[in-house]
């Protein structure tokens, strides 16, 4: 199984710095969803990720438009790998140890989404001594959407709330793995765009 993980950052390089040391060995290739001269960039390149350069996020008057943003990235890694499995993962979220071979033993069905269980983890302190202040309620939200066929996000999303749920909605199935990643900050407080404070 190839896995390629598509992450939208902007604004977001603090967080996506430690995205990418997770995903290392889970996924075979990266793809940062970003803007010109954003630092997500730089971060990107250091971990030998590609980069798509996406100029919508607030097109037709959008806080962030996430939906666009992801379906850019999912456009090129369905022609640059047509035959892979796909990680939709936010720039925020950090995979545990050994995801890789969960995923490998629990994936068998390219009709349906995998989603993931997460935690919240709202200061940098919280995350280092694992004491997560919170578990999110919805296990197949954005924040972490493995799937095989070629089905595209919206075109175009206000922010980046509901988008990733009318994506999973053209899914015969939804189907939980027994994964539970760590997500960096507050809850739905970055989904008009960054407004939490930088980790260090």
């Amino acid at each position: 199984m190839t896995i390629v993980a598509i992450i939208t950052s902007v604004n977001y390089a603090d967080y996506l710095r430690y995205c990418l040391m997770a995903l290392n060995g889970v996924a075979d290739q990266v793809l940062v969803v970003t803007e010109a001269d954003d630092a997500s960039e730089a971060v990107a390149g250091s971990f030998h990720a590609g980069t798509v350069l996406f100029d919508g996020w607030q097109q037709d008057g959008a806080s962030f438009n996430k939906a666009g943003g992801i379906r850019a990235g999912q456009r090129m890694a369905y022609e640059r790998f047509p035959e892979a499995w796909y990680l939709l993962i936010d720039a925020d979220i950090m995979l545990p140890v050994g995801a890789r071979e969960i995923i490998d033993g629990g994936v068998a069905d390219p009709e349906a989404v995998y989603g993931a269980r997460r935690r919240d983890y709202h200061t940098q302190a919280e995350l280092i001594a694992n004491t997560p202040t919170s578990v999110y309620a919805s296990p197949f939200a954005g924040y972490f959407q493995l799937y095989r066929r070629h089905v595209l996000y919206p075109e175009w999303s206000r922010s980046a709330e509901g988008c990733d749920l009318v994506f999973a909605q053209q899914f015969a199935a939804c189907r939980m793995l027994p994964i539970t990643v760590a997500h960096c900050g507050q809850e739905a407080v970055n989904w008009t765009g960054r407004r939490s404070p930088l980790w260090p």
